[in-house]
């Protein structure tokens, strides 16, 4: 890792620990702060998924096959995470 990668994390990691911190402080409830981390992660991987599902039609365009999310050798409980429509077991 690259000093300045690990700069990065120590202050993202930093950062979190203050922003739990803060929300355990304020009037927001333990349901309140587990949801808006829940809505956070959901939102990163909806946005990533979009950018994949973009890059594989460019693909087809270009007649390259990519099957989407799927790579030779890949563990059948990682390949399921990836098919799985939402991955906290929420519908």
């Amino acid at each position: 890792m690259k000093p300045d990668e690990k700069d990065y994390k120590s202050y993202s990691l930093r950062n979190l620990n203050e922003w739990i911190h803060d929300a355990l402080d304020s009037d927001a409830t333990t349901d309140e702060i587990y949801n808006t981390i829940v809505s956070a992660i959901k939102e990163r991987n909806h946005y990533h998924s979009a950018c994949l599902n973009a890059g594989e039609a460019l693909l087809r365009k270009f007649h390259v096959v990519t099957p989407p999310h799927k790579y030779e050798g890949m563990e059948p409980a990682f390949q399921k995470f990836w098919e799985d429509k939402d991955i906290t077991g929420e519908s």
